[in-house]
């Protein structure tokens, strides 16, 4: 009688190896597959700071937490130093952040409506690499004093699709101080608000769309915006069953009726 051996098959001893060697790499790719790195942007004083975290899949533990580091501008901090934005968080509250980019959106759509299509006007440069809004404001000193509040106004209720067209024209004048850039920074601004206002009632978010259309016709006080506003109020009073509401309905109609005229 022979006697058996023990031996063990070269396919086995292969699938052994292949499973030691990618078992730690599928664990690396599954546990960073988590990982996100982006940019954001402060509309309370156009500070910028970029960030990464990393959770890992399924579950709600973030690897080390969010790191960040500061990335503000030459341009944020005159325009603080020089007193031309607030510099400060909205209604005193904490500093409010809005998303430039990360590295799960999909590039290929459009950020009109995001803050990276006013940052990237803030960081145009000139041939001689300064930057074209630190030369604009010693050009239009007067006029930037009106320009940069409108443009955070703007960025503070992220409606960041009406800068681009606001900043051209300011970068197209050709005097330091013309007479037409405040009354078209004030016409610009309000309509863009009341379009913002309309677009937030359209999606019945009523409080949103009052807040925008308040600020149209603090602007720009027109029978447009006045209606609107009115319309929301009516909503809001049915929705609530409140007389308040309907109060404030009827005097912007009569408002409206009053810049008919």
């Amino acid at each position: 009688m022979t006697e058996k051996t023990f031996s063990i098959k070269p396919w086995l001893v292969g699938l052994g190896v292949v499973l030691l060697t990618t078992t730690p790499v599928a664990m690396l790719l599954f546990y960073f597959s988590g990982w996100t790195a982006g940019e954001e942007f402060s509309p309370d004083d156009f500070s910028r700071r970029e960030f990464s975290y990393n959770i890992v899949p399924f579950t709600n533990y973030t690897r080390r937490g969010i790191e960040y580091t500061d990335k503000t501008s030459v341009l944020a901090k005159t325009l603080i130093a020089d007193q031309l934005i607030s510099g400060t968080a909205k209604d005193g509250g904490k500093k409010t952040w809005h998303l430039i980019f990360d590295s799960k959106s999909n590039t290929a759509l459009s950020n009109d409506f995001d803050a990276e299509i006013l940052c990237q006007y803030l960081d145009l440069t000139n041939r001689e690499g300064e930057n074209v809004w630190i030369v604009w404001n010693s050009k239009h000193d007067a006029l930037a004093k009106t320009f940069w509040p409108i443009i955070q106004g703007l960025a503070r209720n992220k409606i960041y699709w009406a800068t681009p067209p606001i900043m051209r024209r300011a970068l197209s004048l050709e005097t330091a101080n013309d007479a037409t850039f405040p009354v078209y920074l004030t016409t610009a601004a309000s309509l863009a608000y009341f379009q913002a206002g309309q677009e937030s009632q359209s999606q019945e978010d009523l409080t949103r769309a009052i807040d925008l259309l308040s600020l149209s016709i603090e602007l720009q006080p027109e029978a447009p915006a006045y209606r609107a506003r009115a319309a929301c109020y009516r909503l809001m009073g049915n929705k609530n069953q409140s007389g308040d509401w309907i109060n404030k309905a009827q005097l912007d109609e009569q408002s409206a009726l009053n810049h008919d005229k």
